[in-house]
């Protein structure tokens, strides 16, 4: 083969490779380890909880909030829909802040501004503050992995210790906020209710800071057969942040998204 006809022949070829290679389909993710021990653990949890999940909730209660050396008190609204949309609304003399997340999505408002969350945060917006609606949600998100950690001492009482977290096997760019979504739950092993969740946010990869969220649960009443933590108290990085008492609860309340509102554009 003459030297010409040899490399028209080794062009060939490569083009030839690069469009078999551009054919080949995009990798698809494995799916989620959903650990059995821990599914049945979570399964548990529910029952014990009330076994089924209101359509909405609206909790009310009163609100301690530390912030160094200055405590502000106030009322904090929580509401729920289904298992993807939550809203922590708080109202104190010095200022009026919500907590929106719905269907993945989160915003932030203060006062009258509305900022919409970067996907890194808002993995992990949804409102710990409603046991219930968490881990239905958990349970019926085949996208949602679990591990069981062990066992564990609790301050005394005998806790079992699970890993949560979401994947995203339909968008392989969004894969790297598996990460940033992990909550850490454990649940009292004799009763089955949670007593606590930890999770860290970050608005980014990198040296971004983190902050270290720990959010214990006590104080179960039945309300319409379901038990709701009536005492919540939440802090950041080891530092005692807030304490909820809740006064009421209400169920079926016939919310809709418009309850939800979450921001439009400028999410990275």
């Amino acid at each position: 083969m003459s030297p010409s006809r040899y490399t028209l022949f080794l062009f060939v070829s490569f083009l030839a490779c690069s469009a078999a290679s551009a054919q080949q389909p995009a990798p698809v993710p494995a799916a989620p380890q959903r650990d059995p021990q821990a599914v049945a653990v979570l399964v548990g949890a529910f029952k014990t909880l009330g076994g089924n999940l209101p359509a909405d909730s609206v909790a009310t209660g009163n609100i301690q909030i530390v912030a160094g050396s200055r405590t502000e008190v106030g009322t904090i609204r929580i509401l729920t829909r289904g298992f993807d949309q939550t809203v922590e609304d708080i109202q104190t003399a010095q200022t009026h802040k919500s907590l929106v997340y719905s269907k993945g999505l989160a915003t932030q408002i203060h006062g009258y501004t509305a900022k919409p969350l970067q996907l890194e945060l808002a993995v992990t917006s949804q409102s710990p503050n409603a046991p219930i609606a968490f881990i239905a949600g958990a349970l019926n998100n085949p996208n949602v992995g679990m591990a069981y950690l062990g066992l564990e001492d609790m301050d005394g009482t005998s806790v079992h210790h699970l890993r949560i977290w979401t994947t995203f096997p339909s968008n392989l760019e969004l894969a790297h906020l598996a990460d940033f979504s992990v909550r850490h739950l454990w649940l009292d092993a004799a009763t089955g209710l949670p007593l606590k969740v930890a999770y860290v946010s970050r608005a980014a990869r990198g040296s971004t800071p983190a902050n270290q969220i720990e959010v214990l649960f006590s104080d179960y009443r039945s309300i319409n057969g379901v038990r709701i933590p009536y005492r919540i108290e939440d802090s950041l990085n080891g530092t005692p942040r807030t304490t909820i008492a809740i006064t009421s609860v209400a169920f079926n309340q016939n919310l809709t998204d418009a309850d939800f509102p979450i921001a439009k554009g400028g999410i990275q």
